[in-house]
């Protein structure tokens, strides 16, 4: 979205809320959880989406373009995308698929433990 609605301006916060968590996730939480220093994504997070992140807070992000209720905006944005992509009866039904089977652990992590 932030790519159609660049003028739009919480949805360019949150997607780059969403490449930290991305971020996060792959380099401290899935290698925690297997027990691994690797993990699927591990690369892809840090020379793929750090790089983008980099750039646009030293290239792009002016906080003067943003205004208080940008930034509660995309908190909920973002909380709303990542329950439609990983918690939803849509991921649940996708996980039933032949091949894609998925598990408590699988979709809650740490949690499920």
């Amino acid at each position: 979205m932030p790519l159609i609605l660049p003028d739009v301006r919480f949805l360019t916060l949150a997607a780059m809320m969403i490449l930290f968590a991305e971020l996060l996730m792959h380099l401290i939480l899935f290698n925690v959880k297997q027990k691994s220093i690797y993990n699927p994504g591990f690369i892809t997070a840090i020379f793929g989406i750090t790089p983008i992140g980099i750039y646009y807070f030293a290239n792009v992000y002016d906080g003067n373009l943003f205004v208080w209720y940008d930034f509660i905006i995309a908190v909920l944005y973002f909380i709303v995308i990542f329950w439609f992509s990983f918690r939803s009866p849509l991921y649940w039904g996708l996980g039933k698929l032949k091949g894609y089977a998925l598990t408590r652990r699988s979709a809650y992590g740490l949690a499920a433990l």
